[in-house]
């Protein structure tokens, strides 16, 4: 039995941790559609089945607000998950 791989939308715009990001989850076995701006996510969720979207910490709030709303609105998929730098503080 064959399964269909995960999608997930990876927005971030830092080079280096997009990826970094993307190499672990391929490696998991995820598809991966990398993206840099929320003006993007549209034209993500419109070509591509996305299961999750995952928003890196070096996006400006405002950024993430946006895309959080883009991505609920077009992608029906589970509200976004938001990396935080302040998790690795303690």
């Amino acid at each position: 039995m064959t399964m269909d791989k995960k999608i997930v939308l990876v927005v971030s715009r830092h080079p280096h941790l997009e990826d970094v990001r993307k190499r672990i989850l391929e490696e998991a076995g995820y598809e991966v559609i990398p993206i840099q701006t929320p003006e993007q996510v549209e034209e993500a969720c419109r070509s591509h089945k996305l299961d999750l979207t995952l928003v890196g910490y070096s996006l400006t709030p405002a950024d993430k607000r946006r895309i959080a709303a883009e991505a609920l609105k077009f992608c029906k998929c589970p509200p976004p998950l938001h990396l935080s730098w302040a998790a690795w503080l303690g």
